[in-house]
């Protein structure tokens, strides 16, 4: 097991010299640090799940990587608190944009959800603080925009279509 968990050991620390990270050493001197090891190397088995589900491009791997040796690092419940902060800002700046403009907007969109007024809605209501409207009414008013701006860009779309039957 020794003999196998340290070539293998070396394998990837030999990929990860080659993309300019470092890894840490391994240190195999019981069975406990042995399965340590396995058990990390296991845990890589999702890795391309996650960032497929996550839309990250695996072009940016060693980055991924720079990340996540300092994350791992980082323990104390602030720590805990700012990454998943980063996390969900991440979130926020990509999925929860990109999401919503194609909703509203699909393939063609000219227009843009404001990411700077998002967050600061975001912020607003987590902090509960410089709301310009309160929970109920942000809900109420995105649901009633969202069917308006969906029904007008339908009806552009569909006199675009119709205006270029015309033409035929």
């Amino acid at each position: 097991m020794k003999k196998i968990t340290f070539i293998a050991a070396a394998a990837v620390a030999a990929c990860m010299a080659s993309c300019g990270l470092q890894a840490p050493k391994a240190d195999l001197k019981t069975d406990i640090d042995s399965l340590s090891y396995a058990f990390g190397m296991a845990r890589t088995q999702g890795i391309e799940q996650f960032y497929a589900q996550n839309g990250i491009d695996s072009t940016n791997m060693v980055t991924f990587l720079k990340g996540f040796n300092e994350g791992a690092g980082m323990t104390s419940d602030e720590d805990v608190a700012y990454l998943a902060g980063l996390q969900l800002g991440q979130m926020v700046s990509k999925r929860w944009v990109e999401g919503m403009n194609q909703e509203l907007f699909g393939d063609s969109a000219t227009e843009s959800v404001s990411r700077k007024n998002l967050l600061a809605g975001f912020l607003a209501g987590v902090l509960n603080k410089n709301q310009v409207m309160d929970m109920m009414t942000a809900q109420a008013y995105s649901n009633t925009q969202m069917e308006a701006i969906k029904t007008k860009v339908l009806e552009e779309k569909y006199a675009d279509n119709k205006a270029a039957g015309e033409k035929f």
